[in-house]
């Protein structure tokens, strides 16, 4: 299967970002937030690199058809989109919680499992789309899983629960990347998918996180802080945007 070790290599990778969340317990409280908001930009910045600057242009480039290539984008737009909004906070409040997790922390874990579920399959088709595409692509879900781990850390200690048991569960959810990577493997393994097919798919589904989730999140942070931040903010998003220029360069072979 093409990629199949880099795959498993960028799982891995990614699956170790969960512990992320223990560099709060090594910054002070002020540090952390100044640090913050230009991480987040960072992973906006690599996020939506990939997607204009390697997803987008290869999917229309290698597509014999363009119109089907914008129902794919779209279709994996809106996909995304639907998948996101899952587990609704109405079906999970029907379960009981048995254990030290209340019911905000349990429905966090529960759509970051899903959140993985999806990381996990984006993995695996963009190695077997390209080896090259797959690399970006681990490189932009990382850079966006930093922020969002050590996010989901801070809300579980503050949900009451000790540091070493909230790390513990944050790393659980990550078993939904390798179980989404496997079901993609799998259903290519008795229906080949077909890079033309996939890789504007997937481009869909980039354009929905950065313009969707990201964009918004970050235009938020941006409300009310000091021209230093916005300078660390603004240097972030060159720094991002001059790496996913970088690996176009050597990754890529110009069309």
């Amino acid at each position: 299967m093409p990629g199949f070790s880099y795959a498993i290599a960028s799982l891995l990778c990614v699956s170790l970002v969960s512990f992320a969340g223990a560099i709060l317990l090594l910054l002070k409280k002020d540090r952390f937030d100044a640090l913050f908001l230009p991480l987040y930009a960072f992973a906006f910045g690599t996020f939506a690199g990939n997607t204009f600057f390697f997803l987008l242009p290869e999917s229309w480039h290698h597509s014999a058809n363009k119109s089907i290539a914008l129902g794919l984008m779209v279709a994996g737009f809106l996909l995304f989109g639907l998948w996101d909004r899952l587990p609704s906070g109405r079906l999970l409040r029907r379960f009981s919680v048995a254990n030290e997790l209340n019911k905000t922390a349990y429905f966090t874990l529960v759509s970051d499992a899903i959140h993985s579920w999806v990381d996990g399959s984006l993995i695996a088709m963009s190695y077997m789309i390209d080896i090259r595409l797959g690399i970006t692509a681990t490189i932009a879900i990382i850079s966006h899983e930093i922020p969002h781990e050590i996010a989901k850390f801070a809300l579980l200690v503050h949900q009451g629960i000790a540091p070493m048991r909230a790390l513990m569960w944050g790393f659980l959810p990550s078993v939904g990347l390798f179980m989404g990577a496997s079901l993609t493997y799998l259903i290519n393994r008795y229906q080949s998918l077909g890079g033309h097919y996939l890789l504007p798919f997937v481009a869909g589904m980039f354009l929905y996180i950065s313009l969707v989730k990201m964009l918004p999140d970050l235009v938020r942070g941006l409300k009310g802080i000091s021209y230093h931040q916005l300078r660390r903010v603004g240097f972030a998003l060159i720094i991002s945007t001059a790496l996913i220029i970088l690996l176009q360069m050597y990754l890529y072979h110009s069309h």
